[in-house]
């Protein structure tokens, strides 16, 4: 989890250097990626190792928003709150990738 922490807070400190030159869009898509992150990761914080199925449907939208391939995993890892974060750091990356290019 430290890991991951670590991780997180390195691509807070890369988004917020390029905000300012982020479209509207992609600014929204970014924020919304970094507020899924952490519901999920206060959930693990509190021990709770699945996502309630409101919140599995609200991070699917937003995850679909990069990539619907990426989408089609949140479904089929069902509530398991371990392997959402991971696809949403997955969609972080992407998303980061896709502004560079």
């Amino acid at each position: 989890m430290l890991r991951n922490t670590l991780r997180m807070i390195n691509q807070q400190d890369q988004w917020f250097n390029q905000l300012r030159r982020e479209e509207s869009a992609r600014r929204m898509l970014r924020y919304s990626l970094y507020q899924a992150l952490e519901k999920v990761e206060r959930l693990l914080e509190s021990d709770v190792m699945e996502v309630p199925i409101e919140m599995q449907a609200r991070l699917r939208r937003i995850v679909e928003a990069v990539d619907p391939q990426l989408a089609y995993r949140v479904d089929q890892s069902g509530p398991n709150a371990l392997d959402i974060q991971d696809i949403i750091f997955e969609a972080q990356d992407q998303l980061i990738k896709q502004m560079r290019a």
